[in-house]
């Protein structure tokens, strides 16, 4: 990430000394930094509050490279499957590129709304 711009150089060494997972948002095309996490139970609690902050989603696509074990994607899945009963939750392995940009024990959340939701708000 800081080879591309995306993080100071400096932000990028000190997180990888002490062991950070940054958690980033993307909208819009932009990435932004959130948080900073300790290790990937920490990630995957996040993203629990992160879906939890939407009233509907299509689709809930969890992208990683197999850091988690089976009972935290679990967990997970179970979450998104008794509060967002309607959307479509899927997982993906990392492809070259991501691994390339973000490293290879990248993981990434992605939340999709709902368009009547977002028809209804506006």
């Amino acid at each position: 990430l800081s080879h591309a711009g995306f993080i100071e150089p400096s932000q990028a060494t000190v997180g990888e000394l002490l062991g950070l997972l940054p958690v980033f948002s993307l909208e819009e095309g932009k990435l932004s930094p959130l948080e900073k996490m300790r290790n990937y139970r920490a990630v995957l609690d996040f993203f629990q509050e992160f879906v939890d902050e939407f009233d509907e989603l299509d689709y809930i696509a969890l992208l990683q490279n197999g850091s988690f074990s089976n009972p935290d994607l679990r967990q997970l899945r179970q979450h998104a499957d008794e509060n967002f009963s309607s959307a479509q939750y899927i997982e993906h392995m990392l492809n070259l590129p991501v691994a390339t940009l973000f490293g290879p024990k990248c993981v990434g959340l992605f939340a999709i709304e709902s368009l009547d939701n977002h028809d209804r708000l506006t």
